[in-house]
């Protein structure tokens, strides 16, 4: 699986081979409004509800089945707020690198707000077409956790889907920066509409 990742300080594409280097700590899987935690029997991936992070669940919603594509969970949660941003606080290990992904349902067409790192925006949310959409970063932690933030704009950011993941050194080696943004993820032949290999479920 090639990844292509693009460096705000400097302007690269990074070509990332993904390996099956997987390791356990900081090791991420959270399903956003889940009634409790579950395994996904796609992946046997174990999946925690947010509700340490936010207990409130007049905020949650559910998929319309209509929209619900292979996602394991048929919830998200909306941040109804005025303005500023809401964010996730994750542990991580300093010094280590990760790649962090949020996975957001669609809501309505041009939908807007901005997804960010700590205080490096990773990308904005914008819907187009009726179907999830993925925001991807690799970032070295500075800290023992990382804030995963979500910008209101247009629209009240949601989220359905967190995932955390440790990489290996080498995906950040030679770069100055300590955040790559995903750019695109190119399919070299699959025909499984979500990039997902038998060696490569915890990615």
């Amino acid at each position: 699986m090639l990844l292509k990742f693009l460096s705000r300080e400097n302007p690269i594409l990074y070509k990332m081979n993904l390996t099956c280097d997987i390791f356990l700590v900081g090791f991420e899987s959270i399903a956003c409004c889940a009634d409790s935690n579950y395994t996904d029997p796609k992946t046997t991936l174990t999946y925690t509800t947010d509700h340490i992070w936010f207990s409130d669940k007049r905020s949650c919603r559910q998929i319309p089945e209509i929209l619900f594509s292979h996602r394991s969970n048929r919830n998200y949660r909306i941040f109804e707020i005025d303005e500023g941003k809401r964010c996730y606080n994750l542990p991580t290990i300093k010094d280590q690198v990760y790649l962090i992904r949020g996975t957001f349902p669609f809501d309505s067409l041009n939908s807007s707000f901005y997804v960010s790192i700590g205080v490096t925006e990773l990308g904005e949310l914008r819907s187009s077409r009726l179907e999830d959409l993925e925001i991807e970063g690799v970032f070295r932690a500075t800290k023992d956790y990382i804030d995963f933030c979500l910008l209101k704009e247009d629209v009240n950011p949601f989220i359905s889907q967190i995932e955390l993941r440790p990489l290996s050194e080498e995906y950040l080696h030679g770069f100055a920066t300590s955040v790559l943004k995903l750019i695109s993820r190119n399919n070299l032949g699959d025909t499984n509409d979500d990039i997902r290999y038998v060696i490569l479920l915890y990615f």
